[in-house]
C-alpha cells in the first residue's frame, strides 16, 4: 500500500501546521508582553532547518522551554489566552516532571502546547539545562512574531535524545537530516553540552540510531548506553520511579564518600 503523500493530505498538513505555528505565534508574543522568555524546541524550528517545504514535517504540539522561576506567570498567561491543565488535578505519578500540556480547542482545533521546565534527561536540573540551551538562539518568525529556536549545537543535542525517546520514524529522519546539514563543529559542541548536563549516553544513545550517527559517536568517543535511571525516564516510568532511582543513587556515592 503507497504512503506517498497527495496534494490533499499535503494541503491538510500544511493548514494544520500553519494552526499551530499562528497559535504558537500567539503564545510567545503574550509571553513576551509579561517578559517571559521561552525557546521552541522542536516542531517548526526542526521543520525550519532541516527540511525544503510546508507540510513536510509533521508536528502535533507546541514545546517550549520556559526561563526557569517563570513557570506559574506563563501558566497564568496560557489560562488567560483560554488553555487548560487536564492534569490539573491528578497526582504526582500521573504527570511528568518535565513538562505540563495545556490544551484549548478553538475553530482551528485542538491546540496543545507543551510548557517546559526540562526534558526527559534532564528534568532534575532546569537552571543547568535553561544555561546551556539558552547561550545561544535563533530566531524564526511564526505569524510575524519572532520566535527563539534552538542554535546548531543545541537542537542537534534535543534532536538526539528525542530519537532515543519515540520509535517512531519521524526522530529518526530528523536525526538522518541533521547529521547531514548540522556540521561536525556543532555537533562538538552538542557533546560538550551533553557532557556538562550528564547526558553522553542518551546522545551517543540517540546517535546509535544511525548508521551516520554511529559513526558520529565514535568520532565524538561517546557511550552509548544510558543508565537504568535514564531508561525509565525514557520509557516514560511515573515520575516517583526515577525520582526514587535518583534518591538511591544519591544514597550510595554519600555511603562510598564516607
Amino acid at each position: 500500500m503507497s504512503t506517498r503523500t497527495t496534494p490533499s493530505d499535503l494541503q491538510v498538513r500544511v493548514a494544520r501546521q500553519l494552526a499551530l505555528d499562528v497559535a504558537a505565534g500567539e503564545v510567545v508574543r503574550a509571553f513576551a508582553g509579561e517578559g517571559i522568555r521561552v525557546i521552541l524546541l522542536k516542531g517548526a524550528a526542526i521543520s525550519a532547518r532541516l527540511y525544503d517545504g510546508p507540510g513536510e514535517r509533521l508536528y502535533r504540539d507546541i514545546d517550549l522551554l520556559a526561563e526557569p522561576g517563570s513557570i506559574g506567570e506563563a501558566e497564568r498567561v496560557l489560562r488567560l489566552l483560554g488553555f487548560r491543565d487536564p492534569l490539573a488535578n491528578a497526582s504526582a505519578t500521573e504527570r511528568t516532571v518535565h513538562a505540563t500540556t495545556w490544551l484549548r480547542t478553538d475553530v482551528r482545533g485542538q491546540i496543545a502546547v507543551d510548557l517546559h521546565t526540562g526534558l526527559f534527561w534532564c528534568a532534575g536540573d532546569p537552571p543547568a539545562l535553561w544555561r546551556e540551551l539558552s547561550h545561544n538562539t535563533r530566531t524564526v518568525e511564526l505569524a510575524g512574531m519572532p520566535v527563539e529556536v534552538l542554535d546548531d549545537p543545541g537542537l542537534a543535542l534535543v534532536i538526539a535524545a528525542h530519537a532515543v525517546q519515540h520509535a517512531d520514524p519521524q526522530p529518526v529522519e530528523d536525526l538522518r537530516r541533521a547529521l547531514m546539514r548540522i556540521d561536525d563543529g556543532a555537533w562538538r559542541k552538542a557533546a560538550a553540552m551533553a557532557t556538562r548536563l550528564d547526558a553522553t549516553a542518551v546522545l551517543g544513545a540517540g546517535l546509535r540510531r544511525t548508521p551516520g550517527g554511529a559513526q558520529v559517536m565514535e568520532e565524538l568517543g561517546l557511550n552509548g548506553f544510558p543508565s537504568s535511571e535514564m531508561r525509565l525516564r525514557i520509557v516514560g516510568a511515573p515520575p516517583l520511579s526515577w525520582a526514587s532511582s535518583q534518591s538511591r543513587r544519591r544514597t550510595v556515592r554519600a555511603h562510598a564518600s564516607t
